[in-house]
């Protein structure tokens, strides 16, 4: 490209500046990096067998209405970032009665450990 016009080069060199800079602030404002979620982690075994339990739903809504936040993976683990503040979690799975955590703090940058054991039902 060639520019003849040295304030109009400075020009193009100011705004795409600008354009990184407010993308960097959107991204921050946008919890992006941990910088305002704080973080829960946990696992899901079974009650009986104290095996972990892959693919249970883990959700701020006992009956799932608005959807599960997240599901644990093979080795019944799960880790998702929230809103710093109160939550009680529900965690469930089909053939497991839904199991609802204490309240507990979700703190800005930090994380919370909120595990589950499931009480199988009859099949």
């Amino acid at each position: 490209m060639n520019i003849k016009n040295p304030i109009s080069g400075l020009l193009c060199l100011f705004i795409v500046i600008m354009i990184v800079c407010i993308n960097q602030i959107g991204c921050e404002k946008h919890h992006v990096n941990g910088e305002v979620f704080g973080h829960v982690e946990g696992t899901a075994i079974d009650s009986l067998t104290r095996l972990p339990i892959d693919s249970a739903w883990i959700s701020v809504d006992p009956d799932t209405s608005f959807g599960p936040i997240t599901f644990t993976d093979s080795t019944g683990h799960y880790y998702i970032g929230q809103f710093p503040g109160n939550y009680v979690f529900y965690c469930g799975k089909k053939w497991y009665l839904t199991k609802a955590s204490k309240e507990f703090e979700i703190k800005k940058n930090k994380t919370t450990q909120v595990n589950f054991e499931l009480v199988p039902t009859k099949q």
